[in-house]
């Protein structure tokens, strides 16, 4: 190998590798497109030499512009990596996604977080509301006849109610509503997270 670069360099098509010396020659490996990309692989990084290949083809062209690295040396056509290089670039991948997992995780912690605060914000709401509505025990909730029609077919005869009168939800065609017996009030027509809340608050489900 080195008896070639030593005489055969006209082989050689880029002249800044008339540059490298013998001793780097006898320390360094060669990767050619199949063994860079299996070396790659080894290291838990998905590459094929397919996949490599459109890498190279792509930087060749200056569109990636030094996302991956160009050969270090030419021999008929075909590239060649010093093994530096290879282990370079493999490091510097592996260091970018450990960059990614960790702002995946720092993304979903936060989404997390956010989450929760809605929850909490919501129930929030929730309870608020039903204080305002029903301040005192002479207006409380006795209990809940679930799955009283859809609101379809109750829009149908009644036209002043079109919200839920616990939360104020606006009622969709599709949604069930319920009927909440109020201690010394009206019934009322409350949505199914609110029947769902309510009887989860101890109070008592009726057939009627």
């Amino acid at each position: 190998m080195v008896d070639f670069f030593q005489k055969d360099t006209f082989l050689i098509k880029n002249k800044r590798n008339l540059l490298v010396n013998i001793g780097q020659l006898e320390n360094e490996q060669f990767y050619n497109q199949t063994t860079f990309a299996k070396y790659l692989s080894e290291h838990g990084l998905n590459y094929s030499p397919t996949k490599l290949g459109t890498y190279y083809r792509r930087e060749k062209n200056g569109v990636t512009n030094g996302k991956f690295p160009l050969e270090d040396i030419l021999i008929n056509g075909t590239p060649y990596w010093y093994e530096s290089t290879v282990d370079l670039f493999t490091r510097e991948l592996l260091a970018l996604e450990k960059e990614k997992t960790k702002k995946k995780k720092t993304n979903k912690k936060k989404r997390n977080k956010y989450m929760a605060t809605q929850v909490f914000l919501k129930e929030k709401f929730f309870v608020s509301n039903i204080s305002n509505k029903y301040p005192s025990e002479k207006s409380k909730i006795e209990k809940v006849k679930r799955f009283f029609m859809d609101f379809k077919t109750f829009s149908k005869g009644r036209k002043d109610i079109t919200n839920c009168e616990l939360c104020n939800r606006e009622f969709q065609e599709n949604d069930q509503t319920n009927l909440a017996f109020v201690k010394e009030d009206s019934n009322k027509l409350i949505c199914e997270e609110c029947a769902a809340r309510v009887i989860s608050e101890g109070v008592a489900e009726t057939n009627w």
